[in-house]
């Protein structure tokens, strides 16, 4: 047990405190039947002249009774329910939702609450599928960039972009692709390369030059633009993944910082292979021989690799080891002379490893860190028809206007923007509210979606109450909680009992503070009272079958103090009508006051609940409309 003294997690401390007062249990979650369906609308109270509708009861009722650390049934949660909603009213009445702190306190709730419906939590499953279906195959391909800056001028960007369809046209109408390569491409490697990126495999690209790669069969593709500029490639073949080798090498190093010359490099490793030849362990001599230091102390075990990650000859020969456990002859890298052991090969990437890239996405790359939202927004511009009806002025203006106060003039100064859901906005409502998801590193389409997400997401704001029960529900716990919070504390949780209230506490419920108290018999759960009354009944007539399947769960074994069913059994306030016991009560050996001062504190805020509930029932005068 845990007294709550704080406004932490307020939807899950009003939803306990609902059950227990100011108790704070690690629940177990239990089943209760409920009544038959009813429609949502159908009061269930009256309090004042507001009804209280079965919709929201059920939604609570459903919410709390998974949490109760007992089962309970709709009829009894009726009566906390009342509770629950007598505090609310009373706490309006004293004005406390008119408070500048109840009013920040709520709105750092509603806005969690709200972001939680503008992400689309399926958007990864797509990613994850695509990434699977891309990492079984690699694209040889060949390309030419014409650099261009994300927040270039327009007069710069179409520069750049009729440079790229001319060495388009170049390569279209049958001029040899490296040679304009040569001449024309701004990568710094097509120099040397003429463009030829060999094969590579997915995410071993920026995302948008991997999708025209693998969006493309083979030959040509369009011009497309990246946050380097405008690309265009041709795909020269495809392939099977030839997948990641996991390896073992011995290196001897040489060259600048080595101890050895080439020469001598060379006369040691082949030693080794001597060695090895020998029946050596490869293990052992990585560990006493190697000079990759780290490996070394692995017995010269390095990670997965594929071939684009370590360097060509050392890939050439790992990747012709067709047998696990054997090994090549000395090979020669830049770096050094090596011996190389297969461990294992494999052409599927495991489902853990899949999980551990995307999580790096994630965390690393501002696209796929807001994917979910992108997504989501995506979706509701399409549900809401949106369009931009002055997307090229827009453009102009924030790539020309540096100053945040130029665009805004110069935004102002254009009708509408943007069409959606019936709604127009104003190029000024776009400079005032939305100038900031323009991001100068970014490309203009992309700025473009950004400030189309955000006046996408401010509206879906003031939709959501009607579109979705469930938020129009939990909006309303996250704003009643915060009020029976408040209410609950400056009556009931701050007001610290004396020693004398203490000391009668405690000598007139000894049982209840002891250890070792036993229940040997059976627990009857009931959906109403007048079921239970029917049980008690048919006990007393020794009619115990019949009795278990009135009731809808039955607790038969011996329970002990300390656990669940405390409460049931040692009764703070009184007896629960709708708990049906059966049996014999042991009492166990008392505590000392001392020892039970926690759990006597907390019996008392109990007894204080029960009285500040009637309290309240008799000032406010509340009608039941539902019978069970």
């Amino acid at each position: 047990m845990i007294y709550i003294s704080n406004k932490a997690n307020i939807k899950n401390i009003m939803r306990i405190r609902l059950f227990l007062g100011a108790l704070l249990f690690t629940v177990v979650a239990t089943g209760a039947p409920m009544g038959d369906v009813k429609k949502d609308g159908k009061p269930v109270l009256r309090i004042g002249k507001e009804d209280v509708t079965y919709g929201e009861f059920r939604h609570m009722y459903d919410q709390n009774s998974q949490t109760a650390i007992t089962p309970i049934s709709e009829e009894e949660y009726l009566d906390l329910f009342l509770t629950y909603k007598l505090k609310v009213k009373e706490a309006r009445e004293l004005g406390i939702d008119t408070t500048e702190a109840y009013r920040d306190e709520r709105k750092q709730f509603v806005d969690e609450l709200q972001n939680t419906y503008l992400v689309d939590t399926t958007a990864f499953d797509i990613v994850k599928k695509r990434l699977q279906s891309r990492m079984s195959e690699e694209i040889h391909a060949k390309h030419i960039l014409v650099g261009v800056r994300p927040n270039a001028t327009p007069a710069d960007t179409m520069a750049a972009y009729k440079k790229a369809e001319a060495a388009l046209r170049r390569v279209s109408s049958g001029e040899d692709f490296e040679k304009v390569a040569r001449e024309v491409s701004e990568d710094p490697s097509a120099k040397t390369n003429g463009g030829d990126l060999g094969f590579f495999g997915a995410l071993m690209m920026v995302s948008q030059f991997e999708d025209y790669a693998y969006n493309t069969q083979k030959g040509l593709t369009p011009i497309f633009r990246t946050r380097f500029g405008y690309h265009f490639m041709k795909v020269e073949e495809r392939r099977a993944w030839e997948g990641e080798v996991l390896t073992r090498h011995i290196m001897k190093r040489f060259g600048r910082g080595a101890a050895l010359d080439e020469e001598q490099a060379k006369r040691a490793i082949d030693s080794l292979y001597t060695a090895l030849r020998s029946g050596k362990d490869f293990a052992e001599v990585a560990r006493e021989n190697s000079d990759d230091t780290q490996s070394a102390q692995r017995g010269g075990e390095l990670p997965w690799i594929r071939r684009q990650q370590i360097l060509p000859e050392y890939a050439d020969a790992a990747f012709a080891l067709k047998v696990k456990g054997d090994y090549s002859k000395p090979i020669r890298t830049r770096v050094g002379w090596h011996i190389v052991q297969l461990i294992d090969k494999r052409n599927v990437l495991p489902e853990k490893d899949i999980e551990m890239v995307l999580g790096q996405m994630k965390r690393q790359s501002p696209m796929y860190r807001d994917l979910e939202k992108s997504t989501r927004m995506s979706k509701l511009a399409k549900e809401y028809n949106f369009s931009w009806t002055q997307r090229d002025s827009v453009v102009k203006i924030m790539l020309e206007a540096t100053k945040e106060q130029d665009r805004v003039k110069r935004l102002s100064a254009l009708a509408a923007v943007a069409t959606y859901n019936g709604v127009s906005i104003s190029g000024k409502e776009l400079g005032e509210k939305h100038l900031k998801a323009w991001n100068a590193q970014e490309l203009p389409g992309d700025n473009m979606n950004s400030m189309r997400n955000s006046i996408l997401a401010e509206y879906e704001k003031t939709q959501l109450a009607s579109k979705y029960e469930d938020y129009r529900y939990t909006e309303r716990e996250y704003s009643e909680g915060l009020l029976v919070y408040e209410v609950s504390s400056k009556n009931i949780w701050n007001v610290m009992p004396d020693s004398v209230e203490i000391a009668k506490q405690y000598n007139s419920n000894i049982a209840r503070y002891s250890t070792g108290g036993t229940f040997e018999g059976t627990l009857y759960f009931c959906a109403t009272k007048k079921i239970a009354d029917k049980v008690r009944k048919a006990i007393a007539k020794g009619k115990k079958a019949e009795a278990e399947k009135m009731a809808y769960k039955v607790v038969a074994q011996t329970l002990y103090q300390g656990g669940n069913y405390d409460d049931l059994i040692w009764p703070v306030v009184s007896e629960n009508e709708y708990v049906v016991k059966d049996g014999v009560v042991k009492n166990g050996t008392p505590k000392t006051i001392a020892e039970s001062r926690s759990a006597i504190i907390v019996d008392l805020q109990q007894k204080a609940e029960a009285a500040y509930a009637k309290k309240l029932r008799e000032k406010y005068k509340p009608q039941v409309k539902i019978k069970f």
